[in-house]
């Protein structure tokens, strides 16, 4: 009998050292000091600033090491380059926290990539599109009158014109002919961290360029900037319109003011034939708007 209590006491104690043993175990995982964690590395380069357009320029901020910085871009030309992308030159102004602003002249900024609007699209473009639609198929009172009592006929399938063939893109309000730029993404060329105050690398930043527009300068220029992407990088890419309007930007970024935009009638424009002055300078300088000189 003796063995047997033996052996019974044992396992009793193995059994109190196995628990114990298991007790410790989870101790060290679960109560083991967060401030032995690593911490976090301290920050060396700037990927990427959010910026909103701001009349000609786009503005913004970034922290940087613990420090806000408000930056701005101010575009002053802009050209097509060899892989027919918008480039985008100007200055790019850092201010600190103190006060004091450094510039880095003549830089570039290379649009990489768009991102379309949503929400209803700009009244101008709207407006453009309906006169658009309606062009060639005006009917006066009269003819509504009769075409309503006139018997209903089976219509037979038209003809293959050799128009555009329907979008596949559902029709919502910010596809198609009513699509706009919501938001551009820039490359900006490598800039000089020390030149502008920033103790981070800055030698490849990304500019996220949110079109936000509040004033009618910042509506024509999304109206402008959404034109020029779709010459460019549409289905059927235009290098003539996208040369026009990389002229009108230009003007527009040097001071010129975009004058007052209105669709014309159709009845104007079958009247005149489009030889009058007003279409003219719509259809030869820009589809929907055209520039003024800047006052002196």
């Amino acid at each position: 009998m003796a063995p047997q209590k033996k052996r019974a006491t044992a396992n009793r104690g193995g059994n109190r050292g196995g628990n114990a043993s298991a007790g410790v175990t989870r101790n060290i995982i679960s109560e083991a000091p967060a401030k032995q964690a690593p911490g976090p590395r301290p920050q060396t380069k700037l990927h990427s600033v959010g910026g909103l357009m701001n009349e000609r320029m786009f503005s913004g901020a970034f922290d940087a090491r613990g420090t806000a910085y408000k930056f701005s871009f101010e575009p002053i030309a802009a050209v097509l380059n060899d892989k027919r992308q918008l480039e985008l030159t100007g200055r790019f102004v850092v201010a600190s926290r103190r006060g004091t602003s450094r510039v880095a002249p003549d830089v570039r900024a290379t649009l990489i990539a768009t991102q379309g609007g949503i929400g209803a699209s700009p009244s101008r473009r709207q407006a453009l599109t309906a006169a658009t639609s309606t062009s060639g198929n005006v009917a006066t009172p009269q003819q509504k009158q009769e075409q309503a009592k006139a018997p209903e006929t089976k219509q037979e399938s038209p003809e293959p014109s050799g128009g555009p063939a329907p979008s596949p893109l559902p029709v919502t309000e910010a596809t198609g002919d009513l699509s706009f730029v919501g938001v551009m993404y820039l490359q900006f060329s490598p800039l000089d961290a020390r030149a502008l105050g920033v103790p981070i690398d800055l030698s490849r930043v990304q500019l996220n360029a949110r079109l936000a527009p509040t004033s009618e300068l910042e509506r024509d220029l999304q109206l402008l900037y959404s034109d020029l992407v779709a010459a460019i990088s549409g289905d059927k890419a235009d290098q003539q319109a996208a040369t026009r309007y990389v002229e009108q930007l230009n003007g527009v970024l040097k001071g010129a003011r975009v004058g007052a935009y209105r669709p014309f009638d159709v009845e104007e424009q079958q009247t005149v034939e489009g030889q009058s002055a007003v279409a003219l300078t719509a259809t030869q300088v820009h589809p929907h708007f055209k520039l003024i000189e800047a006052a002196e």
